[in-house]
């Protein structure tokens, strides 16, 4: 156990002198994800979805702020369909500017959760983050995980219906704009994923944030039940068909994260768990104090041992 604690301790400090280019490695990495599941997804527009193109816009971004990759995302959406139609161009371009007005005027800190969403959806595991999304961040990141949902299925959508787009002789243009628009808004899957999803959120949040012990094991397993059961549950009722092999191992994955997790943000030692009570003029207080698992690390000395022939010689001159 010493053993991984002073990993752990390496690691955070590692982090903490390099957080800026391990911060910005990240920001590449996710960059250029969204970017390429964009245009390998709906890559009407082969010029810009050249991965190297895609990789320069990422290195651009990478210097910018995170909320400036969500920006250039959606101008890479929109540029794609400009060559599929510029019906569903604009369509979708109404679609992200409410998004983005909703998102930037909730929760614009959590840009990087609207980058993750979509594209752990393209990895088939996105039942992996609402756990873990819970365990690290504040309640006003379900908007953001709402809007990354909203994203991954106005592509699906737009995948689905474009080749059927204006094909139909018998349907007019405002018709098929009609079916395209019910086809985003009635679509029951993304709704019980956004519901999900924020339960999931929420119910972990408040319940690691509690003063009992083992809070953030007893949230971990909570988040667990109801993001499985929610899902199968919610399909059944709502007649869609969940992928159970992903759900099951979305679910493995996110207990895994969720546990090394507490691991390095909340590891404590409940056994030496200490309450306090004091008072002033105006209160009384009760405070339960839990220790955190740390250890020391132990600092080498190298010294350097002089041949004695060397401090002879030194010694004859």
């Amino acid at each position: 156990m010493r053993t991984l604690l002073e990993v752990r301790e390496r690691l955070r400090q590692l982090y903490g002198n390099y957080s800026l280019f391990i911060n910005k490695a990240i920001q590449l990495i996710l960059a250029f994800a969204a970017f390429y599941g964009i245009s390998n997804t709906i890559g009407y527009f082969s010029i810009i979805s050249n991965p190297v193109i895609l990789a320069g816009m990422s290195l651009i971004c990478m210097l910018l702020p995170v909320n400036i990759t969500v920006f250039v995302a959606g101008i890479l959406m929109i540029a794609n369909l400009y060559k599929l139609s510029l019906v569903i161009m604009g369509v979708t371009a109404a679609f992200l500017v409410i998004m983005y007005a909703f998102y930037l005027s909730v929760s614009p800190r959590y840009a990087v959760v609207l980058l993750l969403v979509p594209i752990l959806f393209g990895l088939k595991i996105p039942y992996a983050l609402p756990l873990v999304l819970g365990l690290s961040c504040t309640p006003l990141v379900v908007f953001a995980s709402a809007c990354g949902v909203f994203v991954y299925y106005l592509i699906g959508a737009i995948v689905t219906y474009a080749g059927t787009f204006g094909k139909n002789p018998d349907e007019s243009m405002l018709e098929s704009v009609k079916n395209f628009v019910l086809a985003v808004i009635k679509n029951k899957e993304m709704y019980i994923t956004i519901i999900i999803f924020s339960v999931v959120i929420i119910l972990v949040y408040a319940i690691r944030r509690l003063s009992v012990d083992y809070a953030w094991l007893i949230a971990i397993g909570v988040g667990l039940v109801i993001n499985f059961a929610g899902f199968a549950i919610g399909g059944a009722v709502m007649n869609v068909d969940i992928n159970y092999g992903m759900l099951i191992l979305g679910s493995a994955l996110s207990l895994i994260i969720a546990v090394i997790l507490n691991f390095f943000v909340f590891m404590v030692d409940y056994s030496r768990t200490k309450r306090v009570q004091y008072e002033d003029d105006e209160y009384y207080y009760y405070v339960k104090a839990v220790p955190k698992v740390s250890v020391s690390m132990e600092d080498k000395q190298v010294k350097k041992f002089r041949h004695w022939k060397e401090d002879q010689r030194g010694e004859e001159e």
